[in-house]
């Protein structure tokens, strides 16, 4: 089965439970399997705890794991994993809206209620709004986004063309000086006007923005959230080289990317110095050529990593975790336990540990390890013997570090990627089963 099939699949199946469990709800941008590798699963549903209920018991019907659940300014959205061929997915979506559009003069320019009761069931079997609510909705965004794509201009064509009429007398409700202007630009499907027009539309439509006290209590409460229990996520990726560490990443990062809102590469420390993670980083082909530093420069050396990961992690790597980001390490401060020559650092053991007390713990510690005969064949940069120290002195160390795994990369590499990410969707699983998020809830129980 290929990728958008299977979440075809999984959008009918979802629609079917929906129903099921009599939740009423609305598809938004007529989802299609293909759409969905491209976007994330719009959904309007008027009660939420009902519908996260049944997000619940999907999952566990399927056998599917619900690793993220992350609540934004408009709602909150719902990461599924997927298993296809071996291969671990995330469903990007659904994705539920609380505050699905703005309120102009206090009420809300898409009457939702309206948008439930005149629902149309879609050729794929789920309920989606009829054309011309689907074609406000969609249109409100785009503006709000300030981006629109020509496929998306397509599409608001063809929902359009479909209520010509009624769509006018709304558009000229919305945007009284604009309306006509708006309404020409999709009759002769001119996007390059109504590009040239969107900004005026937001700033037309935002001074007509009500004041919403309920909307401001949600966003405060959201926020505090965000910030005590960070949906992004932390991974430090460790091995001698040629174990497989970039590549697992590379190949890992195209299966996550759908749980977060971007993903940030770092080699080895934050870097506070530079803004690039990558700044001032370059492939080393003799990592124990230069000479190591005296006690004093390796004292002081050592604590400048440790000030530049203690801070970098406050100002650099925490206000992406709160942000949903997914920052991977290429190495982190524990390898200059492994391998301290590499670093230049001739300082004791005991002083390593005692400073690295204050180094901030990723959420998870992944191990790249293969036999040093398998290393060698990948990487000669230093000799068998040191292969195999450094390996053995990777095993060790992680037996005693937190969330700490270890992945076999001699094997199939696909395999390995697949183990990773396995690891990966476990932990973020587990720890949403163990965080309380009904503080946020939003909606009437019925």
């Amino acid at each position: 089965m290929e990728l958008a099939d299977a979440l075809q699949d999984i959008i009918t199946k979802f629609a079917k439970h929906l129903e099921i469990k009599g939740v009423d709800y609305v598809f938004f941008g007529s989802p299609t399997g293909d759409k969905l590798l491209r976007g994330d699963l719009d959904v309007y549903s008027p009660n939420e705890p009902r519908f996260d209920e049944a997000v619940k018991t999907f999952c566990q019907h399927y056998q599917l794991l619900l690793v993220g659940k992350t609540f934004h300014a408009t709602g909150v959205r719902y990461d599924i994993a997927f298993k296809l061929e071996g291969a671990t997915y995330i469903f990007p979506g659904p994705d539920l809206l609380k505050y699905p559009t703005w309120k102009v003069k206090g009420k809300l320019n898409v009457d939702f209620t309206s948008v439930i009761k005149h629902r149309e069931r879609s050729p794929n079997g789920y309920f989606e709004p009829n054309n011309h609510s689907a074609f406000l909705f969609y249109l409100i965004k785009k503006i709000d986004k300030k981006a629109i794509s020509k496929l998306e201009f397509d599409y608001l064509v063809s929902l359009y063309n479909a209520q010509e009429r009624n769509i006018d007398s709304a558009l000229q409700q919305l945007w009284k000086a604009k309306g006509s202007d708006v309404a020409l630009c999709f009759k002769q499907k001119d996007m390059v006007g109504f590009e040239s027009i969107s900004e005026a539309l937001f700033e037309e439509l935002a001074s007509q923005q009500s004041f919403d006290f309920e909307r401001l209590f949600y966003n405060i409460k959201r926020i505090a959230f965000r910030l005590s229990k960070r949906t992004g996520l932390h991974v430090v990726f460790m091995g001698p080289d040629g174990s497989g560490k970039s590549t697992i990443i590379s190949l890992s990062t195209p299966l996550l990317k759908n749980s977060f809102r971007g993903v940030e590469y770092i080699h080895f420390r934050p870097n506070l110095a530079n803004k690039s993670s990558q700044s001032g980083y370059s492939v080393v082909s003799d990592p124990h050529k230069s000479k190591a530093r005296g006690y004093l420069g390796s004292l002081m050396k050592l604590c400048y990593l440790v000030g530049d990961y203690f801070i970098g992690y406050l100002v650099k790597v925490l206000p992406l975790l709160v942000k949903s980001r997914l920052v991977m390490f290429d190495r982190y401060y524990q390898d200059l336990m492994v391998d301290p020559i590499r670093y230049r650092h001739k300082g004791p053991n005991w002083c390593l540990t005692l400073l690295g007390k204050i180094v901030p713990n990723p959420d998870l510690f992944i191990l790249m390890d293969a036999p040093a005969e398998v290393l060698q064949e990948r990487k000669q940069e230093v000799s068998i013997e040191e292969s195999r120290r450094q390996r053995d002195a990777y095993l060790e160390l992680f037996e005693q570090l937190p969330n700490a795994y270890v992945v076999d990369t001699s094997k199939n590499i696909d395999d390995a990627v697949n183990e990773t990410v396995g690891i990966l969707v476990n932990y973020m699983s587990r720890r949403l089963t163990t965080r309380n998020e009904s503080k946020l809830s939003y909606g009437q129980k019925n």
